[in-house]
C-alpha cells in the first residue's frame, strides 16, 4: 500500500499538512468539506506538495516533521516540488489509445498459428515488447520473428492509425511543456512512434521521442530509458509516466520513479505492486501530481 504526506494550500493561502493512503481521493474529500475541520472552513483547497512512503510509520513521522516547519520552510519545500523535471511518457495506453490497431494486428498474426485469445489477453499486448507477448502466448522462439512480421504487415499499413490521443492529453501536454522538459520512452519501434505522434501533431511537445530499434539492441523499456539518459545526460531530475507494470519496472531499473495512469491497458493493482508512487485517474490529476512531487 502507498502512503502519502501532503500539503494543501487553502483559500486563505494558509497551508494544511496531512497523511493519507489515497492522495487524490483525500483531496476530493477535503473539497467536499468532509476532510479536516481546518480545511472545511477554508475551501477550496489545492494540492501543492506530496511525498510518497512505503510504510505508514515513516509517513506519519514526516507529517509531524512538516507540521513543525515555519511557513517559509514549507514554501521552500513546495518550491522543491515545482523544480524543473524531465518527464518521460510511455506512448501506447498513456498518451494515445492504440488498442484497436494493436489488437487487430495481433489477431492477424495469431490466426496464422491458429491461436485464439479472449479480449483481456489480447489487451496485454498493448505496451510490452511484442517478442515477450508472443512468447507468453505460445509462439515458439524460432517463430517469434515471423509472428512480429505478420503483426507489422497489418499494423504498419493500417493498424498504426487505428489510434487516437486520450481526451485531455493534448491540453495537459501544452501546460506541462511550459514548465518542464517532456520525452517519450516507448517499446514501440522509434520510427513508428515518431510517425504516429507527427500524425496527431503531438511531436511538437517532446524534446526527444525514443523507442525500440529494428535490430533489437534497444527493445525493453529499461533499454529505451537507458538510451535516453545516455543521450540527454543522467544528471537531471526524471520521472516516468506509464500505464503498465513494465513502465514501472523499466524505470525502477534506471532508478526513476513512476506515476501510473489508470486509463490505459495495465491494471491498477499491477502498477501499485510494481512500485508506482501514485495513480492518476485523469490527465488533470496527472498534471497536479507531476507539479507537486519533489525529486
Amino acid at each position: 500500500m502507498n502512503h502519502y504526506v501532503y500539503i494543501l494550500e487553502c483559500s486563505d493561502h494558509s497551508y494544511y499538512t496531512g497523511y493519507t493512503n489515497d492522495l487524490m481521493k483525500r483531496l476530493t474529500t477535503h473539497n467536499k468539506a468532509k476532510g479536516a475541520k481546518y480545511t472545511k472552513a477554508r475551501l477550496p483547497v489545492k494540492l501543492v506538495y506530496f511525498e510518497h512512503f512505503d510504510d505508514k510509520s515513516t509517513a506519519l513521522k514526516k507529517e509531524y516533521a512538516i507540521k513543525q516547519l515555519t511557513r517559509k520552510a514549507k514554501e521552500e519545500l513546495i518550491m522543491k516540488g515545482k523544480a524543473m523535471k524531465y518527464i518521460l511518457f510511455d506512448l501506447d495506453g498513456t498518451l494515445t489509445d492504440s488498442g484497436e490497431g494493436i489488437i487487430k494486428s495481433v489477431i492477424h498474426a495469431l490466426n496464422y498459428y491458429d491461436i485464439h485469445l479472449d479480449l483481456e489477453d489480447l489487451k496485454t499486448f498493448v505496451g510490452p515488447p511484442l517478442s515477450l507477448s508472443f512468447k507468453k502466448y505460445g509462439i515458439p522462439d524460432d517463430e517469434i520473428e515471423h509472428a512480429i512480421k505478420l503483426f507489422r504487415d497489418r499494423y504498419l499499413t493500417v493498424g498504426k492509425f487505428e489510434n487516437h490521443p486520450y481526451p485531455g492529453i493534448i491540453a495537459m501536454l501544452e501546460e506541462l511543456k511550459k514548465e518542464y522538459k517532456l520525452f517519450v520512452a516507448t517499446s514501440k519501434p522509434e520510427v513508428t512512434a515518431i510517425e504516429i505522434l507527427k500524425h496527431f501533431d503531438m511531436d511538437q511537445y517532446f524534446e526527444k521521442i525514443a523507442g525500440a530499434t529494428s535490430s533489437h539492441e534497444r527493445e525493453t523499456k529499461h533499454q529505451v530509458i537507458d538510451y535516453l539518459l545516455n543521450t540527454i545526460g543522467d544528471e537531471h531530475q526524471f520521472i516516468m509516466v506509464g500505464d503498465t507494470a513494465f513502465d514501472v519496472i523499466g524505470a525502477k531499473k534506471a532508478h526513476i520513479e513512476t506515476i501510473g495512469v489508470s486509463w490505459g491497458y495495465g491494471k491498477i493493482e499491477d502498477l501499485e505492486k510494481a512500485g508506482a508512487i501514485a495513480i492518476a485517474k485523469t490527465p488533470e490529476e496527472l498534471k497536479k501530481l507531476l507539479e507537486c512531487y519533489p525529486l
